[in-house]
């Protein structure tokens, strides 16, 4: 009875942390809570399960049973509306299509100890593009890959650590940073416009801060947000580490803003270390990349450890002149 009571409160506190998690749509505070949403809904499932069939069949024990019913239903409810966002479907017919575009993203951290390992695998992975974060560690990562990606782009000037690598040439690249982007005080961002037989498109790169405190970071949301609905919404991919997991009402509202990309879906990328231990399971989605609907996604898939607190994102594109959706 003393075990079946324990993870009946188990399962009951699971659901009332999810319950407050749902008022995050109004109060961003709560929705921190939604950080850990996959895992205190599956423990809390578990747990009411559990409690449900020590308890159930008893008639003295109705409301307990009843109580685990609930709680399991709310932290299921829970993964129902996550798995609605967690897989998008590739387009299923296409014409005219390019080539594969191989693009990467990847936070590097600037305390990274194996910059130059890092690097090795970015020269041996034959991207196209790289977009990276916290780019500026020693050494800086842009530098040792320079040879093979001579395009680069940061966000302002030559002090910001959020950069794109190209390959191939851009017909037009900047920043978006309008400030101190390495304190926190502008929007660590930066794009480029690379030409193909099918028409250009934009390629952006982003960082933005942890949202703690909540609002401090909604003008750079805002910012961002306002550029991607200037470029044209077929072609566009953007791409970084949002510092937000794909499940969070901050996330689904900055996705909203972002016209007609569709994520190539939830991939785990941190943390890549744990303290001073390497962590080989990362358990939430922080870094994200969207595409328009020119774009085929091929794959997409998380990369290996790099050294970073990040793993990178590696994903196949084809850009295809037209298109449709089934």
């Amino acid at each position: 009875m003393l075990l079946g009571s324990a993870f009946l409160v188990l399962g009951f506190a699971c659901a009332v942390i999810l319950a407050l998690g749902e008022f995050g749509r109004v109060y961003e505070t709560l929705d921190s809570l939604n950080f850990v949403k996959p895992y205190v809904a599956a423990v809390g499932f578990v747990a009411a399960l559990v409690s449900f069939y020590r308890c159930g069949g008893m008639r003295r024990r109705r409301w307990r049973s009843g109580l685990a019913i609930c709680s399991m239903g709310l932290c299921g409810l829970a993964y129902v509306e996550m798995a609605k966002r967690a897989v998008w479907d590739a387009p299923q017919a296409a014409q005219n299509c390019e080539p594969l575009l191989k693009v990467m993203e990847f936070n590097a951290w600037n305390a990274n100890p194996d910059v130059a390992g890092a690097a090795a695998f970015i020269l041996a992975s034959k991207a196209d593009i790289i977009v990276v974060e916290e780019a500026l560690g020693h050494p800086p990562i842009a530098a040792l890959v320079k040879s093979a990606y001579p395009y680069q782009q940061s966000c302002e000037g030559q002090g910001c650590s959020t950069m794109i690598l190209s390959r191939q040439a851009p017909t037009a690249s900047g920043g978006l940073a309008q400030g101190d982007s390495e304190n926190r005080g502008a929007l660590s961002a930066a794009w480029m416009r690379i030409a193909t037989p099918n028409g250009p498109f934009t390629i952006v790169g982003v960082h933005l801060g942890r949202p703690w405190p909540w609002p401090r970071f909604r003008q750079d949301r805002a910012l961002l947000r306002r550029y991607v609905a200037s470029l044209d919404p077929g072609s566009t991919i953007v791409t970084g580490d949002f510092n937000l997991p794909s499940w969070t009402f901050q996330m689904h509202n900055l996705q909203a803003g972002l016209p007609s990309l569709r994520s190539v879906g939830v991939i785990r990328t941190w943390p890549g270390i744990v303290g001073s231990v390497t962590s080989t399971v990362p358990v939430v989605d922080l870094d994200h990349m969207y595409v328009g609907g020119q774009w085929r996604i091929m794959d997409a898939r998380r990369g290996p450890f790099l050294g970073s607190d990040h793993y990178p994102i590696i994903a196949n594109l084809q850009m295809c002149r037209s298109i449709r959706i089934m």
